[in-house]
Parts: C-alpha cells; sequence; structure tokens
C-alpha cells in the first residue's frame, strides 16, 4: 500500500473538516434567530429539519459509494457537506432556513457513511488502530469549528460574510486532501 502515512491523515482530515464544516456556524445560531425574528420553537422546528435531511441520506448513501466508491463520494460530498451551509445565511425566512437545513441534511450521511468506511478499510488493510483517532478528530474539529465562528462572531463580521469565506476554504481543503485518502 503506497504512503500509508499519507491516506491516514487525509482519512483524518476527513473527520475534521466535517466537523469543522458544522460546527462553525453554531456560534452564529443566535444571529440567525435575530436575523429571522423568530420564537425558539420555531428555530427548533427549523433545526430539526437537519437530522431529518440526514435520515433521507440514508436511503441513498450506499448506493451511492457502491456506485462511486468511498473515496470519491469523500472527497465530493466532504466539499459539498461545506458549502450546504452557506444557503442558511442566505434564509430570509424559517421555512427557507428549514429548507436549507434539509438540504445540508441531505450530504450527511454519504460522508460519514463514506469517511468511516474509509477508516475501517485503512485498519483491516494496515492492521493499524484508526477509527478512535478519527473520531478524535471529528471532535476537534468540532471544537475548532466552535471557536473559528465565534471569533468571526466577536469580531463583528455578518454570518453570510463568514460563510462565504470558511464554507469555500473548507471545501477546498477536502477537496485538496482527499485525494490521498486512498482506493476507491
Amino acid at each position: 500500500m503506497p504512503f500509508p502515512s499519507r491516506q491516514r491523515v487525509a482519512i483524518k482530515a476527513a473527520f475534521g473538516l466535517n466537523a469543522l464544516a458544522i460546527a462553525v456556524w453554531f456560534p452564529r445560531i443566535p444571529d440567525v434567530k435575530a436575523a429571522l425574528d423568530v420564537d425558539l420553537l420555531t428555530l427548533s422546528i427549523c433545526f430539526f429539519m437537519l437530522p431529518l435531511g440526514t435520515l433521507a441520506s440514508f436511503a441513498y448513501a450506499a448506493p451511492l459509494i457502491e456506485r462511486l466508491g468511498a473515496r470519491r463520494v469523500v472527497m465530493i460530498w466532504g466539499g459539498l457537506f461545506a458549502l450546504l451551509f452557506i444557503p442558511p445565511a442566505f434564509a430570509w425566512s424559517a421555512p427557507a432556513l428549514g429548507v436549507t437545513l434539509f438540504a445540508a441534511g441531505l450530504a450527511i450521511a454519504p460522508i460519514e457513511i463514506g469517511m468511516n468506511a474509509k477508516a475501517s478499510v485503512f485498519e483491516h488493510q494496515t492492521g493499524r488502530r484508526i477509527m478512535t483517532q478519527c473520531h478524535a478528530m471529528w471532535s476537534f474539529g468540532a471544537m475548532g469549528g466552535a471557536l473559528i465562528g465565534g471569533v468571526f462572531a466577536e469580531a463583528g463580521i455578518g454570518f453570510l460574510t463568514q460563510q462565504l469565506f470558511v464554507a469555500p476554504l473548507l471545501a477546498g481543503l477536502a477537496v485538496l486532501a482527499m485525494p490521498y485518502i486512498g482506493g476507491s
């Protein structure tokens, strides 16, 4: 197996970037609530659309991975996942926010299943256990994303500006790192 250390780093990067992409906007939830002028129940219903989209994405994730391969799915959906967190910043109403979060949720299962599959295959092929390290990278990514979102908020940078800067950057990093993920 060529370059197992690059492959290991790329797999871990997939986990970290995935968490960064979603967590970077969590500190901006109060901004979204204020911009839409909605109550907590309405906002909660909007947020419920993200896991609902995720549940729906399980219907196509496995066939998609079988058809395209986990590497390609992780590369494409990793970038797409990050970009799908730009539309919530454009939401002008609660229904628009719900729809954009549902769309983001539709990208979750393929990337999550794909990156876990790549970690599992790596473990099987190399005999090295990395799954816990991958999930630790996800946790570090989530903490880093929340910190980045908080820094943007504290600096008075608008949510949309933040997402237009951060999401394409994360998508680009995902696309650049994933060719090293190995296999198909």
